[in-house]
């Protein structure tokens, strides 16, 4: 795969279905920095987690909080939805895995480790089975939620020499793969149902794993890694694809993923710029840079079905992204004709002026009849030069 440079955007026919203008703002008043975000799979519920620990879940259409979740004391490092919608799991720093039901906002389970829990994450195919990656941990675990049945997933290389430190985790958008990558930069792709390392590969020996993302079609997979590079993947060879970083100022992209059939999306949260890359996932080439508002943006998501996003920030306000809408008053009026530039009008002299009523009408008829009344006869030469004139007009 080649390295790309940043800024050369690449002229993508269907950018229209980006999204392109902050839309809307959602802010609960707390001023808390939001920490991690996710949206249930029909697109009409989003979970936003606060660094005080609470979780609010916004009525996506009518834009207000539906629901809060009470219960971690330290912020939220994760959420995940049930494929169903109906539950939804958090983790936080302060080693609590807990899962909710949103129709009540019950807690269904809670579940304490000895270290932070950095992330949780249903399998998509399997409703019973949730991952979870916890803080400096070689492995990952997976709970099965309806037995309480806790596996440890111990699959190794055949390099010892290859095992990190810590790890992160996910599954598969069929469920039927785990994708575990290492401080030491070797990802081991495991198989849910044998719990063997089908295959494993090294990124490079020098950065560490942070994060994966997998296309809807299941033919790519992006790794995040430390050295300031997002590598796309084919997911029939592993082979690399394409090399996506910012050449100009050598971000470290905080999060990255696939979203909608053709896109690739990512941040930083280095500085203080709301800035969105989206890359076209079938060439590599960068096709749009969002630009929003100066603020630390710290998770993002896309919407399931539509074009848009929502981007969470550290000043407590989510931003919600949207294509731009043009007004097309024609459809309203098919008589009505659209303008590209103002044009000077000159208006006939009686336009404006009020129709007159049934009086004035009959009032202006006899007043015309009396003036025709004693008006002189016209002579032969004017009636002659009356008829040229009607003739030539």
């Amino acid at each position: 795969g080649g390295q790309l440079p940043m800024y050369t955007l690449f002229i993508d026919p269907q950018r229209s279905s980006l999204p392109e203008i902050v839309e809307e703002t959602l802010d609960d008043g707390a001023g808390n920095q939001l920490t991690a975000c996710a949206i249930n799979r029909n697109g009409t519920l989003l979970a936003i987690g606060t660094h005080e620990g609470r979780t609010n879940i916004w009525d996506f259409y009518t834009r207000t909080i539906c629901k809060v979740l009470v219960g971690h004391v330290r912020p939220v490092t994760s959420l995940s939805w049930s494929h169903t919608g109906r539950y939804l799991a958090t983790t936080s720093l302060d080693s609590h895995l807990r899962i909710w039901d949103i129709a009540t906002t019950n807690l269904i389970m809670s579940r304490q480790f000895e270290t932070h829990v950095m992330k949780c994450e249903w399998n998509p195919s399997d409703p019973d089975l949730l991952l979870v990656v916890l803080w400096m941990t070689k492995h990952p675990l997976v709970i099965n939620f309806k037995t309480g049945k806790e596996t440890w997933i111990t699959a190794k290389t055949s390099d010892p020499d290859s095992e990190g430190d810590y790890i992160v985790a996910s599954w598969n958008l069929s469920g039927n793969k785990l994708y575990k990558g290492n401080n030491k930069g070797v990802v081991t792709i495991i198989d849910v149902a044998s719990l063997r390392a089908d295959t494993s590969f090294s990124v490079s020996p020098t950065v560490a794993i942070k994060g994966f993302s997998f296309s809807r079609d299941e033919n790519q997979f992006l790794i995040n890694a430390t050295d300031k590079v997002i590598r796309v993947y084919s997911t029939d060879d592993n082979g690399l694809l394409w090399d996506l970083f910012d050449a100009v100022e050598r971000l470290q992209w905080k999060n990255a993923t696939f979203f909608g059939e053709d896109y690739i999306a990512a941040f930083s949260a280095e500085t203080a710029v709301h800035r969105i890359y989206i890359w076209s996932r079938s060439c590599g080439q960068i096709i749009k840079i969002l630009e929003g508002p100066k603020d630390v943006v710290l998770d993002f998501v896309f919407h399931p079905t539509r074009a848009m996003l929502v981007t969470c920030t550290a000043t407590g306000v989510a931003y919600v992204w949207s294509r731009s809408h043009t007004e097309n008053w024609s459809a309203y009026a098919p008589g009505f004709t659209e303008l590209e530039e103002n044009e000077d009008y000159i208006e006939r002299e009686d336009e404006f002026d009020e129709p007159d009523t049934d009086e004035e009408m009959q009032a202006k008829k006899e007043n015309t009849q009396r003036e025709d009344e004693f008006d002189e006869p016209d002579t032969d030469e004017e009636m002659q030069a009356k008829k040229e004139n009607t003739q030539r007009e």
